[in-house]
């Protein structure tokens, strides 16, 4: 049975620009960066970023690739379904900041296609993945009301 985990947590120097932290990492795999705009609104508080998932789930016609350690499996079943699987193999206490690792990608409008019958009608011609999700174990945080950074990891 899982367990839920609290991330380990260390305090870096605070950067009000966070595109300095991310230049940082870019070159890893599947770099991300959740930009709040720093705007001084509250709901503008957190920036987050994260590279090198150690699960990757790209959705192309019908077909999901799932990527863990070099190895890859193909699976022709619902995405939402397949990515909540691997979610619930990772469970989370809840913590203070809004993520310290878990799932970040995108879901393109075809990906409906698996919630309800949408007919084709574009053509695919630039070969975007429907879904392409990364199941990341470590973040940069910063939150910008306290002015703090911090690494969270979960090492998994």
């Amino acid at each position: 049975m899982n367990t839920q985990r609290l991330p380990l947590s260390t305090e870096l120097t605070y950067s009000k620009d966070s595109a300095l932290l991310f230049e940082k990492i870019r070159h890893l795999p599947w770099p991300v960066m959740l930009d709040s705009a720093n705007t001084g609104c509250p709901v503008s508080r957190y920036d987050i970023i994260s590279a090198a998932p150690f699960i990757t789930l790209q959705t192309s016609s019908g077909e999901t690739k799932i990527s863990t350690d070099g190895h890859v499996q193909l699976e022709k079943r619902d995405p939402f379904s397949l990515l909540n699987e691997i979610l619930a193999q990772y469970p989370q206490q809840a913590s203070s900041v809004p993520f310290a690792g878990g799932a970040i990608g995108y879901f393109a409008y075809d990906l409906g296609r698996y919630l309800e019958k949408i007919p084709t009608i574009a053509l695919d011609e630039e070969d975007i993945p429907d879904m392409a999700v990364g199941i990341y174990d470590w973040a940069i945080v910063v939150d910008h009301q306290l002015e703090q950074t911090y690494l969270l990891s979960y090492g998994v």
